[in-house]
């Protein structure tokens, strides 16, 4: 059972993340040839980052009074499905726009990911827990950047191919959340034995300073 969670949970990231970044390397070129202003472009890539910046912290906040993770999983995974199938269906700006915004929502929830799949394990063992499945984070979006510009440099659809990949393995990935583990209970007790410390972590000088470009 433990292995088959840990199975599970690594499928889940691998294609989510495969997903968000399957179009990330011509992606730019792609609105450019739809002629979006500079400004447009500027904007449509910040979204990204800056849903993150907005949503991160609250949704984690909210995870902890809800006492799930899971949810926020399937939800974050369900976004990155509908902002791939809305760039392979559409090209007008406003649209693409929320679909890359749409990524930044799935990208912030990828905290509940971290704090789920290390409560699959011991204390002593949650660093090399995140270390682990930070691996198949990164192998994800590799593997996706690679099919993603194999599939823009040598298919007729170039663009939209990479889209329709997208697409379809953020539905595989969506599908494959609702088999992940997770023992509710032991959540919730995990969330209200430690007080929140929002503002001493805030408020903490070594994080300010590393937090600065």
């Amino acid at each position: 059972m433990a292995k088959n969670k840990n199975y599970i949970m690594f499928a889940a990231t691998f294609l989510m993340w495969f997903s968000i970044y399957t179009y990330q390397s011509n992606f730019t070129p792609y609105m450019e040839s739809l002629e979006f202003t500079p400004s447009m472009i500027g904007l449509i890539i910040g979204s990204y980052g800056f849903t993150q910046m907005i949503l991160r912290v609250p949704l984690g906040v909210l995870s902890d009074k809800l006492g799930t993770r899971k949810l926020f999983i399937i939800i974050g995974i369900a976004f990155t499905f509908i902002s791939a199938f809305l760039l392979f269906l559409t090209e007008n700006q406003v649209l693409v726009l929320i679909a890359r915004a749409s990524t930044g929502v799935a990208a912030s929830t990828w905290v509940s990911f971290m704090v789920l799949f290390s409560s699959y394990h011991e204390k002593a063992q949650t660093v090399k827990a995140a270390g682990t499945l930070n691996f198949f984070n990164n192998i994800g979006q590799l593997a996706g950047i690679i099919c993603g510009s194999l599939l823009v440099s040598f298919t007729l659809w170039k663009d939209k191919s990479a889209f329709l990949l997208a697409a379809i393995v953020g539905l595989i990935a969506f599908i494959c959340s609702f088999a992940i583990y997770e023992d509710k209970e032991k959540l919730t007790q995990a969330a209200k034995s430690e007080p929140s410390k929002l503002s001493e972590v805030l408020t903490n000088k070594n994080l300010i300073i590393m937090s600065k470009d």
